[in-house]
């Protein structure tokens, strides 16, 4: 799996079209509109096109109360030629594996005050959990 940025996924679609990533972005999950969000204001200002559309799992619709409206952290196939309901997402990414929060915009992660070495071995741990 090749973590990226969605920055990355959303100006070169067909390079990783059918190839598993692991992203970061702002997920929004409702009936018809579930995407991941380069930004939450692009979610809010319904900007559509700088988000991909993402096949909820069972696994996620039991936890959408914890990653709705949250950033997180994902791992899933990317297909670039389904565009999402009505064709307004830049793809979609199915076969999702793993999802967790990344980062809640009410807390959001650099706000939280932690040593250097504690933020690093966080980091190095959720990146072997989720990319391994």
């Amino acid at each position: 799996m090749e973590q990226v940025s969605l920055l990355q996924v959303l100006s070169q679609p067909e390079k990783y079209h059918g190839k598993e990533i692991g992203i970061i972005g702002y997920l929004h999950l409702e009936f018809e509109g579930n995407g991941l969000y380069l930004h939450k204001e692009d979610f809010i200002h319904a900007i559509h096109m700088n988000s991909i559309w993402v096949d909820v799992t069972e696994k996620i619709e039991a936890r959408v109360w914890r990653l709705n409206d949250k950033y997180v952290a994902i791992c899933g196939v990317f297909d670039a030629n389904d565009t999402g309901h009505m064709g307004l997402f830049a793809g979609t990414l199915k076969n999702i594996t793993k999802c967790i929060v990344w980062s809640d915009p009410r807390m959001p992660r650099r706000s939280i005050t932690r040593s250097l070495k504690t933020f690093v071995m966080l980091a190095v741990t959720l990146i072997k959990y989720l990319f391994k």
